[in-house]
């Protein structure tokens, strides 16, 4: 296993995205509220038809993502730690982009307890961000690491420990979704809907560790390679309120909730390297090893939005701002000289919010 290469996370990247987040205000799952706005104000001629209409949307914005930390390495004597080494808690601040395919079916084909404008439609969002860290331990300071296989135990004796941790993840989501519309009144309509979800989502993280046996020896190269991919397959319910304020202008409010399997897979290594070896660290290394693990967990997310959809003629425009929680992220926990297992998947409550913009176009009116 070669020694890990770090590219630098650009500050400017981030603060480009947190401006976009402060910007853009969109539910990132709401691709049915796009097509909404257009089809409303005008539903004589675009939803009374023969054949229906068709249409899509494609959006972009910002979202902040808790995930949970990882620790590796422990301060102190073992079994008496003190507290934690390294820590990565990469909470990410990423763009997010969004693409949505609908149909309405013609109103004169739908039974009337279905309500009026039912359509279907296909979206899915993705993201993706690094994040990277760099932290330097007290000098004097003493050290217990344990291989993430639960199979070796060191004690470091004293001096300074520095780090480098990058953290990765990835992600998509899709949903199928049936949308419907119920006046509730003038210009204020529900507009439930019932969807099956799927996922992917992608998490690594990077210890590139240099750290003395004692003080004044050599530096001891210690690499830590940690990743987690999940799949999520699960059902939703939706619902979303909305008023008409003007012949352009519409305000909703949402919220969602789904029911989600969650199947996780986790692989880590780690290596001990020689620190006179030619190479990378893992080269003449004193130990390496590896584990895998497959963990599955019932998972629970609520996402809730404000926004307002406006009507440009050819088009809508709409604007969201979300937040959202959901029960079981997925994470990862390592062996220490307390919790002598190894390395193995966790699950913490994660939350989410930000803000997306969309422009959602009708592809084809048929009168």
């Amino acid at each position: 296993m070669p020694r890990l290469s770090h590219s630098s996370k650009s500050s400017n990247h981030k603060n480009a995205c947190i401006a976009a987040m402060g910007l853009a205000l969109v539910l990132v799952s709401a691709g049915d509220s796009f097509a909404e706005g257009h089809f409303d104000t005008q539903h004589d001629h675009a939803v009374a038809t023969e054949f229906g209409t068709l249409f899509s949307s494609f959006g972009a914005g910002a979202m902040v993502l808790e995930l949970p930390e990882v620790v590796f390495g422990q301060t102190g004597w073992a079994p008496a730690t003190t507290g934690t080494l390294f820590a990565a808690q990469p909470d990410i601040a990423t763009p997010i982009y969004s693409g949505t395919l609908g149909y309405i079916l013609p109103e004169a084909r739908i039974p009337s307890p279905f309500g009026r404008q039912l359509r279907v439609e296909i979206s899915g969002v993705g993201w993706s961000e690094n994040e990277r860290s760099e932290q330097t331990t007290q000098p004097a300071i003493i050290m217990t690491v344990v291989s993430v296989d639960n199979s070796r135990q060191l004690l470091f004796g004293s001096g300074t420990r520095s780090a480098q941790i990058e953290s990765r993840f990835s992600g998509i989501d899709a949903t199928l979704r049936m949308v419907s519309d119920y006046e509730l009144g003038t210009g204020v309509k529900l507009s439930p809907s019932l969807g099956v979800v799927g996922g992917k989502k992608w998490q690594k993280h990077m210890f590139d560790i240099s750290a003395p046996f004692a003080a004044g020896t050599l530096e001891i190269p210690i690499d830590v390679v940690e990743s987690l991919d999940t799949l999520e397959v699960g059902a939703e319910l939706g619902a979303e309120i909305s008023a008409k304020v003007t012949d352009w202008l519409r305000l909703r409010a949402e919220l969602r909730g789904a029911l989600i399997h969650s199947d996780t897979h986790l692989a880590a290594n780690d290596c001990l390297g020689n620190p006179i070896a030619v190479g990378g660290a893992c080269d003449g290394a004193f130990y390496a090893t590896s584990v895998e693990a497959d963990r599955q967990v019932a998972n629970y997310r609520v996402v809730g939005s404000l926004g307002a959809t406006v009507s440009l003629g050819l088009g809508d425009l709409s604007f969201s701002g979300f937040g959202g929680w959901e029960s079981a992220m997925a994470g990862i926990r390592n062996p220490t000289a307390e919790n002598r297992v190894p390395t193995s998947i966790k699950y913490d409550e994660s939350k989410r919010y930000g803000g997306f913009v969309s422009l959602s176009i009708p592809l084809r009116h048929t009168h």
